[in-house]
């Protein structure tokens, strides 16, 4: 019969009682002050290189008009549509990390 005392399955392979496994990524802290920093190079950004911004803003304000169009005409395929990219996006990440 197991001993109760210990963990069993999966996530008791591999360790020993008393050792933390290190961390695979290092986690830095984030201030207060950090989110309006990034705005402010992400401005900086936008004013070298203004044609890049406006033409990724207008895919985006398109993509949005052209879905909401379609939601009134068919919600059924916009939500099969919404929920295939959903699942197909990080499948094809986790695809090109393999």
């Amino acid at each position: 019969m197991p001993d109760s005392s210990q963990p069993q399955g999966p996530a008791a392979e591999g360790t020993d009682t008393g050792q933390r496994a290190e961390p695979s990524v290092q986690l830095r802290q984030v201030g207060f002050g950090d989110p309006l920093r990034w705005l402010s190079r992400g401005w900086q950004d936008f004013r070298r290189a203004p044609a890049i911004g406006l033409f990724y803003g207008l895919c985006f304000v398109a993509m949005s008009w052209s879905l909401l169009a379609m939601f009134e005409y068919s919600p059924a395929y916009v939500l099969a549509l919404s929920v295939a990219s959903c699942c197909w996006v990080p499948s094809c990440a986790w695809a090109c990390t393999a």
